[in-house]
């Protein structure tokens, strides 16, 4: 009795693990077709490759140079600095003056043209 149970249980797991072969077989089997198709659907174009440019890393851009000073404008601004005396310019003498006003314009992007 005891070894009828034994080998039917070895049946029934060599069944198992024939079946669990086949599957992982299969899907490798698949998996390998699935990368075939994949190696010959692969199709190697020529590449044009654009020309190489360095000298467009440096250059300025359409806006920058529509927003870049002038040697006018910078010779104006310095006589400017120099002729305006230290208590020309308003001082805040409140929080209200210091109430943002508008855009703020970074210092480098100066439209005084």
């Amino acid at each position: 009795m005891f070894t009828a149970a034994l080998r039917e249980r070895q049946t029934k797991d060599l069944a198992y693990a024939r079946s669990k072969l086949e599957k992982i077989d299969k899907t490798m089997q698949q998996k390998n077709q699935r990368e075939k198709a994949i190696r010959d659907a692969v199709v190697i174009m020529p590449c044009n490759e654009a020309e190489r440019n360095p000298d467009r890393l440096f250059s300025n851009t359409k806006a920058s140079e529509y927003n870049s000073l002038t040697y006018e404008h910078l010779d104006e601004a310095e006589q400017r600095r120099r002729s305006s005396g230290a208590h020309d310019s308003n001082v805040a003498l409140s929080g209200r003056d210091l109430q943002y006003g508008g855009r703020a314009i970074p210092s480098w992007l100066n439209h005084a043209k």
